[in-house]
């Protein structure tokens, strides 16, 4: 019993060391290639009303209470949500065709995450590549967290994207160069 004891409180002490140097830090980037106008890949994603036709959150939450501001495309749109996995809230920041940036709110304004939108045309199609990065600030708790969140919101834009690609793909059964030729 003796020897459990000691054993439980060395993993718990190499627990609360190894947290507190893991960096606090994340960031969680995904990128793929669009067979749309590149016009239109940014439209969808430059307005936030159509943020739930590509994203997974309500696939995760089917409770979610979605609230969109005054404004809900480009520089200055936000949007807030419940639901029984959180809250939180968007802001874009910046937009143009290139590119879009946002911050982001979870549990009350107490986790902010910011990301970004890189969009252009290669090749005849589009390249949407999303960054999303934060920092926990838990001195022991932190680094693990970030660590989740860097795995969770990667396959979380990587759903997304390929949801988006999906939409877009098939709304106007856009035809690439390629398609033609064969």
């Amino acid at each position: 019993m003796k020897n459990l004891l000691v054993m439980a409180f060395t993993i718990f002490i190499m627990f609360v060391v190894i947290g507190l140097f893991l960096k606090k830090e994340y960031l969680a980037t995904q990128e793929l290639i669009i067979h749309a106008p590149h016009q239109e890949v940014f439209a969808r994603i430059n307005d936030l009303t159509t943020w739930l036709d590509w994203g997974v959150w309500n696939e995760s939450d089917p409770s979610l209470n979605v609230k969109h501001g005054q404004v809900t495309k480009g520089k200055g749109a936000t949007t807030q949500w419940e639901g029984e996995t959180g809250n939180g809230r968007i802001l874009i920041t910046e937009s143009d065709p290139q590119h879009i940036s946002y911050d982001v709110w979870f549990a009350k304004d107490a986790l902010k995450n910011q990301g970004e939108f890189e969009i252009e045309i290669k090749d005849g199609k589009t390249l949407v590549k999303w960054n999303m990065w934060g920092e926990v600030n838990h001195p022991i708790l932190g680094g693990y967290i970030a660590k989740f969140m860097e795995i969770m919101n990667g396959k979380m834009a990587k759903q997304s994207l390929e949801n988006l690609k999906l939409q877009l793909e098939h709304q106007n059964d856009y035809i690439t160069p390629q398609k033609m030729n064969h």
